[in-house]
């Protein structure tokens, strides 16, 4: 099976390399067989990559399997060892019977943990096996050396417990003897008042109970001494004391109180005694305590000398360790620089590749791109055809696009040309239907309703020459107002067709306000309106003052049309930085939300349950905002269906030095107000 695949592979290889010198000239082979090499060259470098860290892996998975739980393990021993060396000192100081017993067993699971982890060590590594094995059985002497020992000093706590306990009795029979002649000092002295014989008795026997007192004491300072000389000079010097003092107690047998000196005289007899006496228990003990001091510097060095071996296995351990840290460090090091070399020639590699792809690839691509660019925009440069590559093919391509890009905007220019004329038709309606709804306005309605209610009062014979004169006065104002507002919808016309000039100059904005009460008065009287003006008189705007009235007149129409009956119109204004602000706001049937966005296009209208649509054309909030936006403001629309609405437009203060710096919509603090209030 094997001979015949390798047969027709060897048979199929002329014709792969009979393809690929066919297919030579190709860009794609060229690169393809780059970026096989590259492939076979970074494959061999992850495969001794992984083949030296599967290397690394295994020694360290030894290093963590058998040496680190030795390395463990001898910590462990050192760990035990250290609580086996205390051990000497903490049963030389046991206070009892029981403590001595719990040290025993601790001991005793000391020393089979011991005993288990010093097996487990015998596998030592097999490059320092001998030694290792050597340093065991020293470690093993050693250590039955430190338990004979311990077992000594066991055994003599356990008389020196027992030598205590005699001792501490005798010492406590001493204090309670002392407790008794006290006691039986003051029962003397209670019955001081029997007979003579009595008292002569009792005389006596306190001064025997004196000297039994100074015997005793003498006899406690003996059990605090720790010098067996001493002792033994003590006693011989108490001793004779104390019998001759127990030989002479005073005694009376026709007194019943004389035979409480009986037992005070035993314990004296019994405490001095040569052979069993408080004395001879305080030597005894002396020499036990200083053989435990002997035995205890013993184990000392015993523990010492175990300590010290199971330093020496440890090291041992740590040593064989860090030579493997070493080696292994060694060889990943030796990865390291030759992955580093590889790494390198595959970058030189990629560069190389990159660069030959620029040349042969990008720089074509970029002279493809450019010759398209230039035909696009118009200029006669030949598309790069020449080879037989891929490139070469989109070159002949996109000469093919291009031609066919060529005749269809041949077809599109046609096309413009038709469309130009259609909008040119379209234009000259549309400024038709503009000079027809101009000349149609609402505006023109407000001066007009002026002129005929003032002539009609003047024809229904109003007494009065002043009377008279004023009507025709606001007749007068109208009629030069209406033509104003003519004038005004032709720059309607003209702004529209962006030949609309204003004339810029410095004005009140308060005079004029107050100069437009006479054209809204008779509209505001009908509805019973009350405007109010308070703006400050000494503010100045650069503005065209026959567009500033235009603005104002519209806005104060729309609010006596839709204004509540018998409400009040505000005219209010502040400043923020350096411009100016004013508001018209009146409490009317308001706007639909949905519907602000639109009131500002030319011609648009709200018509909903609560009204019929309004007279006029649409132009007044349109009109208002193409002229703001000639002043370089701004115009704020808000209002609330059954509340009303609020109109505020921007204009630019002439002297910054007269603007308060104050918060935004905050009110003008200082100043003259000018305020009107027609009813």
């Amino acid at each position: 099976m094997l001979l015949r695949y390798a047969k027709a592979a060897a048979l199929s290889l002329p014709r792969l390399c009979a393809c690929l010198w066919s297919a030579r000239s190709s860009i794609a082979v060229h690169h393809t067989l780059a970026a096989i090499s590259l492939g076979v060259l970074i494959c061999g470098l992850l495969l001794y990559t992984l083949l030296a860290f599967s290397s690394v892996k295994t020694g360290y998975d030894h290093l963590a399997d058998k040496t680190v739980p030795h390395i463990t393990d001898a910590a462990h021993v050192a760990r035990i060892s250290q609580a086996i060396v205390s051990t000497a000192p903490l049963l030389a100081t046991a206070s009892s019977g029981q403590a001595r017993l719990n040290i025993q067993h601790r001991l005793q699971d000391l020393l089979r943990d011991l005993d288990v982890l010093l097996g487990g060590l015998a596998a030592c590594p097999p490059a320092r096996r001998q030694e290792c094995q050597d340093i065991i059985a020293t470690i093993g002497n050693q250590r039955t050396a430190l338990v004979e020992n311990l077992a000594v000093l066991d055994e003599a706590v356990g008389r020196i417990l027992e030598a205590r306990a005699a001792t501490e009795r005798d010492v406590e029979r001493a204090d309670a003897t002392v407790d008794s002649a006290i006691a039986l000092r003051h029962r003397l002295d209670e019955d001081a008042a029997r007979s003579q014989a009595f008292q002569i008795w009792s005389t006596r026997a306190h001064h025997w109970l004196d000297e039994t007192h100074h015997v005793l004491h003498d006899l406690l300072a003996v059990s605090r001494l720790r010098n067996p000389a001493l002792v033994r000079r003590e006693m011989q010097r108490i001793g004779p004391a104390a019998r001759g003092l127990a030989s002479r107690m005073p005694v009376d047998f026709t007194l019943p109180e004389s035979a409480l000196l009986e037992p005070i005289r035993a314990d004296i007899v019994d405490l001095v005694d040569p052979a069993t006496g408080l004395g001879v228990k305080i030597e005894r003990l002396i020499e036990l305590e200083r053989r435990i001091v002997g035995l205890v510097g013993q184990n000392t060095r015993l523990a010492n000398r175990f300590v010290g071996g199971i330093a020496s296995l440890t090291a041992l351990l740590e040593d064989h360790t860090q030579a493997q840290r070493d080696a292994f460090a060694k060889q990943l090091e030796q990865v390291f620089i030759i992955s580093t070399a590889v790494a390198a020639g595959t970058l030189i590699w990629v560069a190389g590749l990159g660069i030959s792809l620029r040349r042969t690839v990008v720089k074509r691509l970029h002279r493809l791109r450019d010759s398209m660019r230039a035909q696009v925009s118009g200029r006669d440069v030949p598309i790069p055809k020449d080879g037989t590559d891929e490139i070469s093919e989109i070159g002949h391509a996109a000469q093919f696009f291009l031609d066919g890009i060529a005749e269809r905007e041949t077809r599109l220019k046609r096309a413009k040309e038709a469309a130009e004329r259609l909008a040119g038709e379209a234009d000259v309606a549309n400024a038709a239907k503009s000079q027809f709804l101009a000349n149609m306005s609402h505006e023109l309605r407000t001066p007009l309703n002026s002129i005929i209610g003032f002539s009609e009062l003047l024809r229904s014979g109003v007494r009065g020459g002043e009377s008279v004169v004023e009507y025709a006065q606001f007749i007068n104002q109208s009629g030069t107002h209406l033509l104003a507002l003519i004038n005004e919808i032709l720059d309607l016309s003209q702004i529209e067709t962006g030949k609309k000039n204003l004339t810029l100059v410095e004005i009140s904005p308060a005079e004029l306000l107050r100069s437009l009460e006479p054209l809204v008065r008779l509209q505001f009287e009908k509805r019973r309106l009350r405007l109010a003006v308070d703006v400050r008189s000494d503010l100045r705007i650069r503005a065209d003052e026959r567009a500033f009235r235009q603005i104002f007149v519209n806005l104060l129409s729309n609010a006596g049309k839709f204004a509540h009956p018998e409400t009040v119109v505000e005219i209010s204004g502040h400043i923020d930085e350096d411009r100016l602000y004013l508001t018209v706001r009146d409490q009317g049937i308001g706007i639909a939300e949905d519907n602000l966005e639109r009131m500002l296009e030319p011609f648009q209208q709200e018509e909903d349950s609560t009204r019929h649509r309004s007279e006029g054309t649409g132009l007044g909030l349109s009109i208002v905002d193409a002229l703001v936006r000639m002043h370089d403001g701004s115009v704020d629309l808000r209002s609330e269906k059954s509340v009303g609405t609020e109109v505020t437009v921007s204009f630019p203060l002439v002297d910054r030095r007269t603007t308060p710096a104050n918060d935004d919509r905050a009110p003008i603090p200082t100043g003259d107000r000018t305020t009107q209030d027609i009813s």
